[in-house]
């Protein structure tokens, strides 16, 4: 098992991230926000972060998944949005002389215009 306190750099951190050590490298002075809490250890160059830190940090930023939506009672339908009209169908409805919504609202409900 690994020591939590353990100290990391730049180059062990970003695997950890799932990002490039030059983007870890970048961010600590360009947007630090976008990185874990960071260590500066006196006499020494360059962030370093505690692996503790860096997985309560994760942790933090875990979302809750989706729910998947509700589906509708069996036998009923629910009006979803449908395309732009084919020609096909424009053609039909101007011949029957009502509009492509009323066309495709009778096809769905099984009869003719």
């Amino acid at each position: 098992m690994q020591n939590q306190h353990e100290v990391l750099d730049a180059h062990t951190l970003a695997p950890l991230l799932g990002v490039a050590v030059s983007t870890v490298l970048k961010d600590v002075s360009r947007a630090p926000w976008r990185l874990p809490p960071m260590v500066r250890i006196p006499g020494r160059q360059g962030a370093r972060w505690l692996r503790s830190d860096v997985f309560a940090w994760l942790k933090s930023l875990r979302q809750d998944p989706v729910p998947p939506p509700k589906s509708a009672p069996a036998g009923i339908s629910q009006p979803g949005r449908r395309g732009r009209p084919t020609q096909v169908e424009r053609m039909e409805a101007a011949r029957l002389g009502v509009t492509v919504k009323v066309l495709r609202a009778n096809a769905e409900a099984g009869r003719g215009v």
